[in-house]
């Protein structure tokens, strides 16, 4: 029974193990058919007002953590913020949502179910293992004379379940969303 107990153990540290390290990915990249990025200087965002019940308690920090990681990889693509006189404005989109973690029962490793009367039943079920937060990460690109869609970027990955983790797994994402984004010409290639 105690080796049983540490072979759980071990599947279970595994697979947090590799959900932790899980990166983003890409799910759809597009630019407008005739948009030269590399034309534009420089940028703002998008302002959203919200308030109330519609935004949760952490909205406005996260936000304010994925503006900077997107604001550092602009900059070291040679874009420079300019709230007042923006060429292009950057919108994005989150839709977060909690997801389970489940393993398949075993007969080896799962032991079957007292029914009462001697009577026991096993049968093939998932068993919840962890819940972990995904996320799905939309970036516009708006041309502010046009007031047109140029650039966008869909992706999706798992969130960081710790505090102290989320400004470094935004600024990977963002390096991740940015990086076929090119540079400005006002900037040497490196």
């Amino acid at each position: 029974m105690k080796r049983l107990l540490c072979m759980q153990t071990f599947f279970i540290l595994l697979m947090a193990g590799i959900l932790s390290c899980s990166s983003s990915r890409i799910l759809k990249e597009q630019t407008a058919p005739g948009a030269d990025l590399s034309a534009y200087k420089t940028f703002a965002f998008y302002t959203v007002a919200a308030a109330g019940d519609t935004t949760p308690r952490k909205a406005d920090l996260r936000m304010s953590q994925l503006r900077k990681a997107i604001t550092d990889e602009l900059f070291l693509k040679g874009y420079t913020y300019n709230a007042n006189r923006p060429d292009f404005l950057v919108n994005v989109f989150m839709k977060v949502k909690q997801d389970v973690q489940t393993r398949e029962k075993n007969l080896v490793t799962d032991p079957p179910n007292y029914m009462g009367q001697r009577s026991y039943s096993w049968k093939a079920d998932d068993v919840v293992v962890g819940y972990y937060k995904t996320g799905l990460m939309d970036v516009h690109i708006i041309d502010v004379k046009d007031n047109k869609l140029i650039w966008e970027s869909e992706s999706e990955g798992v969130l960081a379940d710790k505090e102290s983790q989320v400004p470094e797994r935004m600024a990977e994402r963002m390096k991740l969303v940015f990086k076929n984004f090119p540079r400005a010409k006002s900037m040497p290639a490196q």
